[in-house]
């Protein structure tokens, strides 16, 4: 959760459960895992994403496909 972002850190996830704890270790270790396969990855820094909505968003930016955020 503290962790640096970019091309060189781990892009410092943070990830809660549904109780609002910290996630088990062998979750973030499997996410991590997952995030080492990454090729490439875009910023969006003017995306505007509304956190405080549970479920999906959907957004074309640029010439990239659609894609979609999913708050769980």
């Amino acid at each position: 959760s503290h962790n640096p972002g970019g091309p060189n850190g781990d892009f410092g996830i943070k990830y809660n459960i549904s109780s609002g704890g910290p996630a088990p270790e062998g979750i973030t270790n499997k996410i991590f895992e997952i995030s080492k396969g990454l090729q490439e990855y875009h910023i969006c820094p003017d995306l505007k994403v509304d956190l405080s909505k549970i479920g999906k968003q959907t957004f074309e930016v640029d010439t990239f496909k659609p894609f979609t955020v999913e708050i769980v």
